[in-house]
């Protein structure tokens, strides 16, 4: 792993924590995780959802869910810890010509319901994900 990119598309990893990779894999996969090291590929064509020493690798296929950014289909999560869908965004678009997915995602992390080092599989707040999926959405709707 030569400076934190990945093994398989040469993305850099960003660095994530044992909670973040606990909190998104299947059960037998989080018991030999390395203790530190761990890396999250964003890469959207690469398999690789965690990477680190020892070539220590982790697909996106082992996650507990689909992994937004790696997912381009409507039912994939952009927001883990309000179960917010791209679909979910382009219904309410389609629906109300309008959506306010990223103002109820800030009033819930200003409330202090999030859990994004948790959920999501990037360990970081899922909001600027959400911006750009919600501008790529809205534009693809005002082209159609």
């Amino acid at each position: 792993m030569a400076h934190g990119k990945c093994p398989s598309c040469n993305e850099r990893g960003r660095p994530v924590s044992a909670r973040t990779v606990k909190g998104n894999l299947k059960e037998p996969l989080r018991r030999d995780l390395p203790a530190t090291g761990m890396r999250f590929c964003r890469g959207q064509q690469c398999p690789v959802l965690y990477f680190g020493p020892d070539r220590w690798r982790v697909d996106h296929d082992a996650a507990k869910s689909g992994v937004g950014v790696k997912d381009a289909s409507d039912t994939a999560l952009v927001c883990y810890c309000f179960d917010i869908t791209r679909g979910a965004i382009r219904r309410e678009l389609h629906r109300d010509g309008h959506t306010d997915v990223v103002g109820r995602i800030t009033r819930e992390i200003e409330d202090g319901n999030c859990d994004c080092e948790t959920r999501n599989p990037s360990g970081k707040c899922c909001l600027g994900h959400v911006r750009q999926v919600t501008a790529l959405i809205a534009s693809q709707a005002a082209g159609s």
